[in-house]
């Protein structure tokens, strides 16, 4: 008899998400009140910096101080229930940063406050402390909690404005420190209908389209995906250190090759890239690079004179497949509608050039027999 496990539901890769957004902080040990006024302090000094969400319970006196134009703020009546915990998340997951009232919600990290009227409360949440980012002091002392094991190298502040000041400091930095590692997506999957032959196969100087690609990506440090269709050969270049991540999202063109990446790597931002870019350069990928913002959807060049981005050259972030998969829902599959419908960076050009695409044999002959095109 087969003892091996049964495997009933397909084996996906899962982001590394907390309880209502990648990045997320409960604050506890002191009162809604206390809890409620520094949750809005730490989010007037970082909403300009990332896009934040408070999660809270629905108080009868809630304390003002929350920047409805800056950040969101989310609450539930009562206590949450776990049957509700996906509902929500699908509600906040965009933001960049969650902060937590953690006398009711729990997060992955926390701030702990010293206060000696919630000791005991301390105490009875001691399980919801597992990863301790620093610790306010207001009127209590570590001694106070010898039921708690902090780390000695945690970070101790008082409870005044210096102390705020480094603690949202350090709420930044935890947030950049998981920036998400970008790479780059060549797509190479397309049919090529209108030129008739694999337009990456095709030679610009002495290199083919898509060895140029990969070639000015590796040359940036980037870790190098290329989109292939469903049993498309695996063999478009001798380039090695290179992965290839088949379509799962069958005839949706880039949209599905997109997602197709994100299904495989979820926790990462992608640079994608057309591999019919024959003039495409180092310069425009390292602008779009220098330019990104992670808080936003998406990173996109803009063409001079185009009335919107350009969706094959762009860095897209992680929280952007959720989105994806809502247009694709809605009966939508296209990049480009999904990046003019959502906040995105947008890298304006001061010249087209570097954004010239070839999709038929016409327009290979003009660009490969002109005097005035050198290919790099």
């Amino acid at each position: 008899m087969d003892q091996s496990k049964h495997q009933k539901h397909t084996k996906l890769a899962r982001p590394d998400l907390g309880h209502f957004a990648r990045n997320e902080v409960a604050f506890l040990g002191a009162s809604c009140e206390i809890i409620e006024s520094l949750m809005a302090e730490v989010a007037n000094k970082l909403s300009a910096k990332c896009s934040i969400v408070t999660i809270d319970a629905d108080h009868k006196n809630k304390v003002k101080g929350f920047i409805q134009s800056q950040e969101m703020r989310y609450s539930f009546e009562n206590e949450l229930p776990a049957s509700d915990k996906a509902d929500h998340y699908f509600n906040t997951n965009h933001a960049d940063l969650a902060l937590v009232n953690g006398n009711h919600y729990e997060a992955s990290k926390q701030i702990l406050i010293l206060s000696k009227d919630k000791i005991a409360s301390v105490e009875r949440r001691k399980s919801q402390l597992t990863n301790i980012l620093a610790v306010l002091v207001r009127d209590a002392k570590i001694d106070d909690y010898p039921f708690l094991d902090i780390p000695t190298q945690t970070p101790i502040f008082n409870y005044d404005p210096e102390g705020v000041e480094n603690l949202a400091a350090i709420i930044e930095n935890q947030v950049i420190q998981k920036l998400p590692v970008l790479e780059a997506l060549i797509l190479a999957g397309g049919k090529s209908t209108r030129m008739g032959s694999d337009k990456s196969q095709l030679k610009y100087g002495e290199e083919t389209a898509i060895d140029r690609v990969i070639k000015l990506c590796q040359g940036l440090g980037l870790t190098v995906n290329v989109s292939i269709a469903a049993n498309q050969s695996a063999e478009l270049t001798s380039i090695q250190d290179i992965q290839y991540i088949e379509d799962q999202f069958i005839d949706l063109g880039p949209f599905g090759a997109i997602c197709s990446a994100f299904m495989k790597k979820p926790n990462n931002a992608f640079l994608v890239l057309a591999c019919d870019l024959p003039l495409i350069d180092k310069e425009t990928i390292q602008k779009l690079m220098d330019q990104r913002n992670a808080a936003s959807y998406a990173t996109a060049i803009k063409g001079i004179g185009e009335e919107f981005p350009e969706p094959l050259v762009a860095i897209y972030e992680p929280k952007i497949y959720m989105r994806f998969l809502q247009f694709l829902s809605l009966g939508y599959s296209c990049p480009r509608k999904v990046l003019i419908n959502s906040p995105v960076k947008i890298v304006q050009l001061t010249d087209n050039k570097s954004i010239t695409n070839v999709n038929t044999q016409e327009e290979y002959q003009q660009i490969t027999q002109s005097d005035h095109v050198h290919f790099r």
